[in-house]
């Protein structure tokens, strides 16, 4: 999201290349399994929802995960090698969640935290469990955990929702996502 927020100049093609280089420099020094996820839906989070920046948001990141899916498969499904690189979609999971929220047991779509004061933070809600969003802008542990299970159903092959979506492998690598979110970063 900061990538966007902070650089308005920035294009989801030259956020997505610099990833590509990143992953390649991972690859070179010798990993081999390989998690990436895309962007959640942040058009809908708390924070940037009703904004008049909401629709250029949507875009963004829409157009974001679908060139990271693309350039992804365009750059390394050809391979033939003991790579493996995976693509986990939040943005549809996260979606999927809040679509249909109350049917995972949450009451509604606010933060319960109001911190946009930035001095002072307002509780809005009885029980945080019941909530998708702590503040405007992150998921409550509830919905982390919901996010965590998918993403180990997906790397066991038994997601809600990789059914039709296109994965380069099963095997997968933490420490590399780490690595090249810090990579990313600097």
């Amino acid at each position: 999201i900061n990538n966007y927020n902070f650089n308005t100049s920035l294009t989801p093609l030259q956020t997505v290349e610099s990833i590509i280089k990143c992953l390649n420099l991972l690859i070179f020094f010798g990993t081999r399994q390989l998690v990436i996820i895309n962007e959640p839906p942040f058009d809908r989070f708390p924070a940037f929802r009703n904004k008049n920046t909401t629709n250029v948001m949507k875009y963004l990141y829409l157009e974001h995960n679908k060139i990271l899916s693309e350039k992804i498969n365009e750059t390394y499904l050809s391979l033939n090698s003991r790579l493996s690189i995976r693509l986990f979609d939040s943005h549809t999971f996260i979606s999927m969640i809040m679509n249909d929220y109350r049917k995972y047991g949450f009451e509604n779509l606010d933060n319960c935290w109001d911190t946009e004061t930035k001095s002072v933070v307002v509780i809005n809600c009885q029980d945080i469990t019941k909530r998708i969003f702590t503040d405007e802008y992150h998921l409550t542990s509830a919905m982390q955990t919901l996010l965590a299970k998918e993403f180990y159903m997906t790397l066991t092959g038994s997601s809600l929702i990789s059914k039709g979506i296109r994965f380069l492998s099963i095997e997968f690598h933490l420490l590399a996502l780490l690595i090249c979110k810090t990579l990313l970063l600097n």
